[in-house]
């Protein structure tokens, strides 16, 4: 055992159970690695997409685009983000569309009013 992680008169079962928790550490931390990087590799694979899903709900959808709820809901209604699509009782943003709708907003400073050809 190193002396320099262990006090000196640490009994000897008390730092193999100390190294087992460390090991137990180890091993959750290296599956978490694990997952991002499959996550990583199945965004390389999609280019531009750094979503896994298609179809976000309105809570989803508000965050994907960087706000609110409420201020979602107004950029829908002014037509500054799209309709949602029905999946029978369900309402979701295709997430496409979004990315569509939001590339269409004005950047600060541009003079131009906002419209979508």
């Amino acid at each position: 055992m190193d002396r320099s992680v262990f006090p000196h008169n640490m009994h000897r079962d008390t730092k193999i159970f100390a190294l087992g928790e460390l090991a137990q550490t180890a091993l959750v931390e290296v599956s978490n690695l694990k997952s991002e990087f499959e996550k990583l590799k199945t965004n390389a694979a999609n280019p531009g997409k750094s979503h896994l899903k298609r179809g976000f709900n309105r809570s989803e959808a508000a965050d994907y685009i960087g706000v609110g709820t409420i201020k979602f809901d107004d950029l829908v209604d002014q037509r500054r983000m799209p309709q949602p699509r029905e999946i029978d009782k369900r309402t979701v943003w295709d997430v496409c569309e979004l990315d569509e709708y939001f590339e269409k907003l004005p950047q600060r400073g541009d003079e131009r009013f906002w419209h979508l050809d």
